[in-house]
């Protein structure tokens, strides 16, 4: 289901009272399904993760292909980690000072080892589309219900969405069983919306990275990173 509108709308900005901070680790591999895994390694140093709106951690992010190579789609499989891979946790800006206490810990991953490094702030990026790899699907809901669901959360942060393109399921582990969840992507926003999402984010479990949204250049670039 394209939920496509065409209309004019004028682009503002808003406050950065939501900043993304950028750790480096020391970690060979980890599962594909590892976000349940690591949001709980996390939250037994930073609790209060779960309790702060907008705040939660994103699944840690490695190209989909290269050179021949394709990300494993298989829940146990592994992903192997470069030197390059970060993790990202979005907080509040008050809160930075309270997330170094990550810095040099020795997490366990679902048993893989992970060491978190040095930590830096990036801001957020308003950019007119933004992009999610995990919204939940509630029990129930097909396609069309779940974008009505969106667009209901959406009305509620005081955006009018014009242009939601839904993609890939997945599911995901937790203790309570499993989790099925959509991509989505926004497009058309204006900036001072696109900050709101990424600020908010959208539904349920944002500690394990669903419904936290990442800006993108264009709608191209959510297709052939993502898709």
């Amino acid at each position: 289901m394209m939920y496509w509108q065409e209309d004019e709308e004028e682009s503002k900005r808003v406050s950065d009272a939501i900043v993304d901070v950028v750790y480096g680790l020391d970690c060979r591999s980890l599962p594909v399904d590892h976000a349940f895994a690591l949001s709980e390694a996390i939250l037994e140093h930073l609790p209060w993760l779960v309790e702060e709106q907008g705040a939660g951690v994103h699944p840690i992010s490695i190209p989909e292909a290269g050179n021949g190579w394709l990300r494993p789609e298989g829940e146990d499989e592994l992903l192997h980690l470069s030197k390059r891979t970060k993790l990202t946790l979005r907080i509040p800006s008050e809160r930075f000072d309270d997330a170094a206490v990550l810095c040099g810990k020795q997490l366990s991953v679902a048993g893989n080892e992970m060491k978190v490094l040095k930590m830096r702030e990036r801001l957020l990026q308003p950019m007119e589309t933004v992009f999610s790899r995990y919204n939940v699907v509630a029990e129930g809901m097909d396609e069309t219900s779940f974008m009505q669901d969106v667009m209901q959360n959406l009305q509620a942060m005081g955006i009018k969405p014009r242009k939601m393109l839904p993609g890939r399921e997945h599911t995901m582990r937790t203790d309570d069983g499993m989790l099925k969840t959509m991509t989505l992507m926004i497009a058309d926003l204006s900036l001072e919306d696109s900050l709101k999402i990424q600020q908010q984010g959208i539904g349920q479990h944002q500690h394990m990275g669903c419904g936290l949204f990442i800006p993108q250049k264009s709608i191209t670039e959510v297709h052939e990173v993502h898709e």
